[in-house]
């Protein structure tokens, strides 16, 4: 595809917060303290790990930083501070990260948090001339290491802030945007030792904060920058766009299409290259629906003549994975989700379907010039019932699978079918002349449509290469907290 558009900003619906769906995605991203602040004299720390912390001085006024989502208070900067009834007990193995919410507009050298034991210490604060600062120290004080973001916050705005590193490297967000990057000047090696921890202040007390701070956390890893933009997002009650790893080479959401509930969509451009699928005949256009999908929006396909297409290449590469979120509406057999189609000599078609011979089967369909047609399938006695659906199909150019919900499937060729080339996968699908969304497309020979999908259809991605850990957790992990579909795998 050559070089790759710059990703437009897309302008995401406002929703309210929901503390439980906020808090389960700190919770479940590793967070080993956090605590939300404001609950009385005692903040219980909901990480579950009990490092519950305790007022110094005069309890502090209770201040909900994130609208109507319950936690955070108002500091006043002399004589409050936060301090651990027990020891934190830090194992920075693979990282570290220090997340909060903060609203002010004091211009005071004041600390968001701080952890200190013998041998080191970690603090993250808003110095005097007004920017915000993470420092390392280490190796007793001796070798000590600042990252000076240059961004100052106290605007009076709220702003979510996060400071992430590991032995080497570091990435500081602000509002879920990296403001600092790069590497530390001395490699170290963090220990495991008990860490006292601090909030709005650092030992002693000294830098005590003064404005509203709250739902504060810590974390033994480094948080990716999807994890950044979604903790941001999720607690402004921000609709969360979909993460878009380096490998993807189009992703098409249904939120991302500006129209009228219940229009027809002929258009629907992919958020990555501007890629457009589409459809020039008004009777054969799906339509959006804004809620279609637990409450979100979806392009629903009727089953019968609904489609979108484009005469282009989508990958690039002979490795690679399509992931699909969309609700099962009809029980027809030889339903599609998605076609690639080629008129090579040897053409080269890829579905992926419900059913071939029966609605309780999901699987790829591999057709090459005339004579071998052969398809991998798993038997799901479910599928062909009205559901919602993730599914994802990927190759490493050899073998083939398929991930579908909670659970990783192992395809298994179709009795008596022939057996090309498994690697025939991302291979042809990079020179493939058309890949359609909703129906299966021959281009060789008469262009007909067949098989559509009665579905609602709310995400679609396709990727250059199989999925890393961390890509597929952050994807699952957006798709379980955006649509409410629970059990991705890749989050255990």
């Amino acid at each position: 595809m050559g070089i790759r558009a710059r990703r437009r900003s897309i302008a995401h619906k406002k929703t309210t917060t929901n503390p439980s769906v906020y808090n389960s995605l700190v919770i479940e991203d590793g967070a080993i303290g956090y605590w939300p602040l404001g609950s009385g004299s005692t903040d219980n720390d909901l990480s579950g790990n009990n490092r519950h912390l305790s007022w110094t001085g005069t309890q502090p006024t209770s201040q909900q930083i994130l609208g109507s989502m319950v936690g955070g208070v108002n500091l006043n900067g002399t004589s409050l501070s936060r301090h651990p009834s027990a020891t934190v007990d830090a194992v920075w193995n693979s990282g570290q990260s220090i997340e909060a919410w903060v609203k002010f507009t004091s211009g005071s050298d004041m600390a968001i948090m701080s952890l200190r034991n013998t041998n080191e210490h970690y603090a993250l604060y808003h110095n005097s001339t007004n920017n915000l600062v993470l420092a390392v120290a280490y190796d007793s004080g001796m070798l000590v290491q600042t990252v000076n973001t240059s961004t100052p916050l106290n605007d009076g705005s709220l702003h979510h802030v996060l400071a992430t590193w590991n032995s080497s490297a570091y990435d500081i967000y602000i509002d879920g945007v990296n403001v600092a990057s790069g590497n530390f000047g001395s490699v170290y090696s963090p220990s495991s030792s008990s860490t006292y921890l601090t909030v709005g202040s650092e030992i002693g007390p000294v830098r005590q904060w003064n404005g509203q701070i709250g739902h504060v956390a810590i974390y033994p890893t480094k948080l990716s920058v999807a994890q950044a933009i979604a903790h941001n997002n999720l607690g402004r009650g921000v609709a969360p766009p979909p993460p878009t790893p380096a490998n993807a080479a189009a992703v098409w959401w249904a939120d991302d299409i500006s129209q009228a509930d219940g229009s027809s969509v002929a258009t629907w451009t992919d958020r990555v290259n501007g890629i457009a699928v589409t459809q020039s005949t008004s009777g054969s256009r799906p339509a959006l629906d804004a809620d279609g999908l637990n409450g979100k929006a979806s392009v629903n396909f009727d089953g019968v003549v609904d489609w979108l297409g484009v005469n282009s290449a989508i990958s690039t590469s002979n490795t690679g994975c399509v992931v699909a979120v969309f609700r099962t509406l009809g029980s027809t057999n030889a339903e599609t989700v998605w076609c690639a189609s080629s008129t090579s000599a040897s053409q080269q078609y890829l579905i992926a379907r419900t059913g071939h011979t029966t609605v309780d089967q999901i699987g790829i369909q591999s057709h090459h010039g005339t004579s071998q047609d052969c398809v991998w399938q798993i038997d799901e006695s479910s599928f062909g019932t009205p559901n919602n659906r993730v599914v994802e199909w990927g190759s490493n150019g050899s073998s083939w699978s398929m991930r579908l919900e909670n659970n990783t499937k192992t395809l298994i060729k179709r009795s008596g079918d022939s057996s090309p080339d498994t690697g025939y996968w991302m291979n042809d699908i990079a020179s493939h002349n058309a890949f359609t969304i909703g129906a299966e497309r021959f281009i060789s020979g008469p262009l007909y449509t067949l098989g559509q999908y009665n579905m609602r259809l709310a995400y679609l991605g396709v990727f250059d290469s199989p999925l890393s850990t961390q890509d597929r957790y952050d994807l699952y992990k957006w798709i379980e907290t955006y649509y409410g579909i629970t059990g991705m795998p890749g989050l255990s």
